[in-house]
């Protein structure tokens, strides 16, 4: 996974106040170079992480973490190491935020007398619904009778054909009175559930600028690179998913992210380090024969005759031992 694959739809972390995140696609616009060996090393990093997790605990005890205590803590079921100052921010991040100022009217909450009419309202459409189910049955039979049927009633029963035909025609108009308001009802429904989704959409669009305009000031100097690499740190080392990431509007569960990472880069270096001290060194393998060693390349100072008459001597002395 590369750092600048980190581009969602909706960005994890917004760099700062009306500024969009970088596309992935968009290369850097100066120093692209270094900016592809930081994205190298940082990659590094994380997957020294990833394999050497709880290996070199116990080497980080005394190493450059010794300058600030560190302590363990666990934050939306996952745990980090991060700076003892930011239990703090931990216990203020797990306290419910304040609700901002809203900038726009909002919708008042329901009373008492809003609920029990809706409660009303909604008995009263359910019962429409049953009626209806029954009306449709009832409709279907007075359909059922045909015209010859209906000739042979008046001839026998006057009286009973027009009590017949009056129970149909206000059957009609039950059912058209019941299906107006069934559909009413589920208009008013439908424009409840948009007003309430784009009462919901504001409120994100909102919840993103207040969180763009805050972080900032929590992370001084936070910019689109970090938000990508703190993304790309998360979800590799951590296992946040993208919808996760996406959900965070705290900039103070950003913050403990971007400590938790910088600790833990730390301690890649450190594992990256012991790493390449530990390898063994390459050694040189002498050829077969007579133990003559492999020659070396002329040095800057020989020209290329004055190389070949060394090797041959050297040649001469090796083959009269």
């Amino acid at each position: 996974m590369s750092v600048t694959d980190i581009t969602p739809a909706e960005p994890e972390f917004l760099p700062q106040v009306g500024e969009e995140p970088t596309p992935a696609a968009a290369p850097a616009p100066a120093a692209p170079e270094a900016d592809d060996d930081d994205a190298v090393e940082f990659e590094a990093d994380l997957d020294a992480l990833v394999e050497g997790a709880g290996a070199d605990d116990d080497d980080d005890e005394g190493g450059a973490d010794d300058a600030e205590e560190l302590v363990e803590i666990e934050f939306n079921g996952q745990k980090f190491k991060a700076p003892k100052a930011l239990q703090a921010e931990l216990a203020a991040a797990r306290a419910p935020a304040p609700e901002p100022a809203a900038t726009a009217p909002a919708t008042p909450a329901p009373t008492a007398d809003d609920q029990a009419a809706e409660a009303e309202a909604e008995a009263e459409y359910q019962k429409d619904v049953g009626y209806l189910a029954y009306a449709y049955d009832k409709l279907a039979e007075f359909e059922a009778i045909t015209p010859e049927q209906r000739a042979q009633i008046r001839n026998v029963d006057l009286a009973r054909a027009q009590e017949l035909a009056d129970n149909e025609n206000a059957l009609r108009s039950a059912i058209n009175a019941a299906e107006d308001r069934v559909a009413f009802r589920e208009d008013q429904a439908a424009e409840q559930q948009r007003a309430a989704a784009e009462q919901a959409a504001n409120s994100a669009v909102e919840a993103a600028r207040k969180f763009a305009t805050e972080i900032p000031k929590v992370i001084p100097g936070w910019n689109a690179k970090q938000a990508a690499q703190v993304s790309a740190y998360a979800m590799k080392v951590h296992g946040y998913t993208r919808e996760e990431l996406q959900s965070i509007r705290d900039p103070r569960q950003v913050k403990i992210l971007h400590s938790a990472m910088q600790q833990d880069l730390a301690r890649a270096k450190q594992l990256r380090q012991k790493a390449s001290e530990t390898a063994p060194k390459p050694t040189s393998t002498p050829t077969k024969g007579r133990g003559v060693k492999a020659s070396a390349l002329p040095s800057s100072s020989d020209s290329m005759d004055t190389w070949v008459e060394k090797e041959a001597a050297r040649m001469n002395r090796a083959g009269r031992r």
